[in-house]
């Protein structure tokens, strides 16, 4: 088993409003619209300075591939599953243009439409999508230390 942190697009509310005021017209809304409806080659770094990755999950599955399908709301919502530890308030299944961190191998990538691919960019844009893998990591830890604690 592997241990991944998944990323989600999701911008914040005003970026919301933003995009859905002025569509995909300005910088934020063709960066939202490149990561979601991939055409050609997706600019992380453009995505990761209007910050635009929030956590979304950990779980351990035997590969990365595995991830798609564990997080896709079929019969029921993928946050009623134990064994994945939600770190969003909006569940939505996995789709292209999310980010999953290998937390083992610290590798990064992306829901391609068909399978993942390894994400690409400035040194700087990989660190930050990693220190948010990162962070994910150490709010499931710590949501699981609690839940320890309190039994």
């Amino acid at each position: 088993m592997t241990k991944f942190a998944v990323l989600y697009v999701e911008p914040s509310d005003t970026q919301r409003e933003t995009i859905q005021l002025a569509g995909f017209n300005t910088e934020l809304g063709k960066t939202y619209f490149d990561l979601t409806m991939p055409f050609g080659e997706i600019q992380f770094d453009r995505a990761v300075q209007f910050d635009l990755y929030k956590p979304a999950a950990v779980l351990d599955v035997p590969d990365i591939e595995d991830t798609f399908g564990e997080l896709q709301n079929l019969d029921a919502g993928w946050n009623e599953n134990e064994a994945i530890d939600c770190l969003t308030a909006f569940p939505r299944s996995m789709s292209t243009g999310d980010i999953v961190v290998n937390l083992e191998t610290r590798e990064i990538f992306y829901c391609a439409s068909i399978g993942f691919k390894p994400v690409t960019g400035e040194p700087e844009t990989l660190a930050r999508l990693d220190a948010i893998g990162k962070a994910a990591q150490f709010e499931h830890l710590h949501r699981r230390a609690s839940t320890e604690l309190r039994k």
